[in-house]
This record gives C-alpha cells, sequence and structure tokens, in this order.
C-alpha cells in the first residue's frame, strides 16, 4: 500500500480548474498581479478616449471589481504592476514617465528615462511605496515614491534588463540583464 500525502490547504493546481478573468467586450491589456496573488489588474483601451481605465479583480472571490484606476490623458500605458493591497497601481507611459495611481484618486509621477523612451518593466513594493523600472535602452532606476527621490542604479544601451523582480519591502531586488 503507498503513503498518500494530503496537502492541508486548498490549490487550484489539486483542483486541476481553469479560470477565466474576461472583460466584457474590452480589449484587454498589461496585465498584472499583485506579489501575494490576491489581485490582478489590466488596462482597458477605450476607442477615442484620452485615457484608460485600469480595471481591477479580486482572485480571492475570483470576481471583477472594476475600475478602479485611471491613467492620465494621451500618456498610453505600457506596462503596469500592482500593490499587494491592492490600493496603488503603477504604469509606465509611452514618453518615460512612470506614474503611480492611488486608489483615493493620488497621482505620483517621475521621470528618470529618456524622453521618449518607454519603461518595459516594473516592480512595485508590496505597500507600493518603492519601485524599480527598466526602459528598453539600458536605463534602470529605483524609485523611493513617498521621499519623491529616484536613483539610476545603471544605464548601458547596449546591456538592457530582461527581467526584475523586487521584493515585498521595495529593498532588495533581482535583475536579470542581456549579458547574462
Amino acid at each position: 500500500k503507498q503513503t498518500w500525502l494530503r496537502p492541508l490547504t486548498a490549490s487550484m493546481a489539486a483542483e486541476q480548474s481553469l479560470r477565466w478573468l474576461k472583460p466584457r467586450e474590452e480589449a484587454l491589456s498589461h496585465v498584472a498581479f499583485s506579489t501575494n496573488g490576491c489581485w490582478a489588474a489590466h488596462v482597458t483601451w477605450a476607442s477615442g478616449a484620452e485615457s484608460s481605465n485600469v480595471a481591477l479583480w479580486d482572485l480571492n472571490e475570483w470576481k471583477f471589481v472594476g475600475p478602479q484606476f485611471q491613467t492620465l490623458p494621451r500618456l498610453n500605458p505600457f506596462v503596469l504592476a500592482l500593490s499587494d493591497d491592492a490600493r496603488w497601481c503603477m504604469y509606465a507611459d509611452s514618453v518615460g514617465g512612470i506614474h503611480r495611481l492611488g486608489a483615493a484618486g493620488e497621482v505620483w509621477d517621475g521621470n528618470a528615462h529618456r524622453e521618449l523612451t518607454v519603461a518595459f518593466l516594473l516592480g512595485l513594493s508590496a505597500d507600493g511605496k518603492r519601485a524599480l523600472s527598466a526602459c528598453q535602452r539600458g536605463r534602470l532606476v529605483a524609485w523611493n515614491i513617498d521621499a519623491d527621490r529616484h536613483e539610476v542604479i545603471w544605464d548601458e544601451n547596449e546591456n538592457y534588463v530582461r527581467a526584475l523582480r523586487l521584493n515585498s519591502s521595495g529593498k532588495r531586488a533581482v535583475v536579470a540583464r542581456a549579458d547574462g
């Protein structure tokens, strides 16, 4: 007789279930998940709109919460990050800016990437106070949002960042660059 080890907590893998997040009649773009796995967000594109909505999903209840944030006009969002409590959302725009949006309407803007350079990787701490961004031209920037400060970690045109991960406190990160 073979011993069977049963998990103590439920698991989607054990359920072998498929679940879908499907917005109603909207184009889905730039999906982000909170690091704790409780929330998901995506950008919805409205035809001819000057700004886009960032819609939120509660993954514990598996339901659509609705539009929670609105991007700034004429600054198309390219990448999205979400805090663990879904109170903060961060996105990179089409002209080198980084924006943190708060659930209560707060907006913070940062710009340390070159003009017309798109940051294509973002990491946001669990509390939304620190971030990391990397652009297509090899610049990696650390952001302390509460102190309204940033630091360029490196800036190498031929050695861009391929992946990044910021820990929940925002004080440590792992970054993979093109040079390996």
